[in-house]
């Protein structure tokens, strides 16, 4: 059976009869199209058909490809050619190539196997929820996924490709320590820092080997600067007659200089010994003009490499004689120090405003001078960070 079928209609004005062809879904015979022909013999309207069918075949299989998994997720999270990045960006939002790596691995190596033929109007909550239950993988990473899903199918609801989101009916996976699932994020003890960094240079010397180190993972340790934040740092960031730092930029994922994490510039007050390092380190960097990196990588312009940082982490608690037993020690761990040790002593507005921790209310963009504004009368304070860490 020809998948289209022809008729004639007299025209009102020329009273010609004019064939037109209705063309059929092949798999459920309706109706999807009718057109004139534009002929007047049933020869060539025929031949017409056939041209048109060829190409409506096209226009058939692109519209399916688009209503498939797989087919709408053609470009989704590559860098350049994906239209939802695109739009994160145009909004403010930040989404870094990194970001887009990890998603667009997470999409192509276990979503799009095995829902990529699916339309996209008939994936099941329950399916993909099986789905993940028999993966092999973390719960974290499974979590992963998930988020990875609802933002494709997000993207395809505002594209009204489809009517609801079916990951929004699922739960996350349960990150329960107890379980195995994610380690605790362990802290050092107040012994251990002491070990660590201790008030004589030459066994600060044998425990970090370079004095760029130890004053790198002190100034993380006594400000709760997050890494990232740590290595974006340039000179001029040391407001040297307050003794504060302020921290405006950070190194994504990618290797470029942004804003920190939530776009929150902030100022923090630097303890007299923290202070003291950077003097001294200052003197000996090879990098020491207001716009130099403080922590610089291998060249003096680029930023250090997170991977080294943590290597170099490890062999100072290793030449510490540090024993991490089952706690998961990392760079992190001493913002999560600093905020275990100050949380009792410091006013809890300062605290949460020092580390970025901000409330609703506390919410609010700040630009250079506020920040500093706003610590200052917080300035007293020092004398406290001073006791902890001594």
């Amino acid at each position: 059976m020809k998948p289209y079928t022809l008729y004639k209609r007299k025209t009102k004005k020329s009273r010609v009869h004019i064939y037109y062809a209705r063309f059929k879904d092949e798999e459920t015979e309706k109706i999807i199209l009718t057109e004139s022909t534009g002929c007047t013999t049933k020869t060539d309207a025929e031949k017409w058909a056939i041209n048109r069918l060829k190409n409506l075949r096209k226009d058939i299989i692109l519209n399916k490809d688009k209503t498939t998994l797989a087919g709408f997720c053609e470009d989704f999270f590559v860098w350049g050619k994906c239209n939802w990045i695109k739009k994160q960006h145009a909004h403010g939002d930040s989404f870094s190539r990194y970001s887009a790596k990890q998603r667009r691995a997470q999409l192509v190596n276990y979503i799009l196997p095995r829902f990529g033929n699916y339309r996209m109007d008939k994936i099941k909550a329950a399916e993909i929820q099986d789905f993940l239950l028999k993966l092999d993988k973390s719960n974290q990473t499974k979590n992963h996924i998930l988020y990875c899903f609802k933002t494709v199918l997000d993207e395809a609801l505002f594209r009204e490709y489809i009517e609801y989101n079916p990951v929004l009916q699922l739960k996350h996976f349960s990150l329960d320590k107890k379980k195995g699932h994610v380690r605790e994020r362990g802290i050092l003890t107040l012994d251990e820092i002491k070990r660590l960094f201790p008030e004589d240079t030459e066994k600060l010397k044998s425990i970090w080997d370079l004095e760029l180190w130890w004053t790198f993972f002190y100034l993380l340790l006594t400000t709760g600067a997050r890494l990232s934040e740590g290595r974006a740092l340039i000179w001029c960031n040391i407001i040297w007659d307050s003794g504060f730092l302020h921290i405006t930029n950070a190194i994504k994922s990618d290797g470029t200089r942004g804003k920190p994490k939530n776009n929150q510039e902030r100022a923090v007050i630097l303890p007299d010994r923290t202070i003291l390092m950077l003097q001294a380190w200052r003197k000996n960097s090879p990098y020491d003009s207001e716009n130099d990196l403080i922590f610089p990588g291998l060249y003096g312009d680029n930023p250090m490499n997170k991977k080294t940082a943590y290597d170099h982490f490890i062999k100072g608690l290793t030449n510490a004689k540090i024993d991490r037993g089952d706690r998961w020690l990392t760079t992190h761990s001493l913002r999560h120090c600093y905020n275990s040790y100050t949380r009792n002593i410091l006013n809890d507005e300062l605290l949460r405003f020092m580390v970025g921790h901000s409330d609703e209310k506390m919410t609010e963009n700040y630009d250079g001078t506020k920040a500093i504004e706003r610590l200052q009368r917080f300035a007293p304070d020092r004398s406290k960070l001073n006791d902890i860490w001594q």
